[in-house]
């Protein structure tokens, strides 16, 4: 799983959140530095640490944020708010895995502005090009008694 893929899966629920809220929000690609359109969402990548657990496996940390900018900038929706967190309840769905959120959404308002923020770790399984095409092995005998 790339973080591409990984992205792609959190803006997909972010869409299908906004719709289920009905407050009409879209989600921007913009950067955050040109006028903001009133009601939007922005999913940001914050952070993402690498650290190798064990020969073969790579743990990844990863934080989205997505921010919700309301019609009304003194007053965001505890709408949206809702459907986010229920949106996030059983993860996030990429292919045939489901990563899971490590502690749930946190949210905070900052200047109007809907912040929830999550946690995810990806725990992955490199295997190195020389080994990629090592053949398995087919039989392991093994002698338990002790002499």
């Amino acid at each position: 799983m790339t973080l591409k893929e990984l992205n792609k899966a959190v803006c997909g629920l972010v869409k299908r959140a906004a719709e289920a809220s009905g407050l009409g929000a879209e989600l921007m690609a913009e950067d955050l530095s040109a006028p903001i359109q009133r009601p939007s969402l922005k999913v940001e990548l914050e952070e993402d640490r690498d650290a190798r657990a064990i020969r073969h496996r790579v743990e990844q940390a990863i934080t989205f944020r997505v921010y919700f900018f309301a019609a009304d900038q003194y007053r965001p929706k505890l709408d949206n708010r809702q459907a986010l967190a229920e949106a996030f309840w059983d993860g996030v769905p990429v292919g045939e895995e489901t990563v899971p959120i490590d502690e749930g959404l946190s949210f905070t308002v900052t200047d109007g502005v809907l912040v929830a923020s999550m946690d995810l770790t990806l725990d992955q399984r490199i295997i190195p090009a020389e080994e990629e095409d090592a053949e398995l092995m087919e039989e392991l005998n093994v002698n338990l008694e002790v002499h």
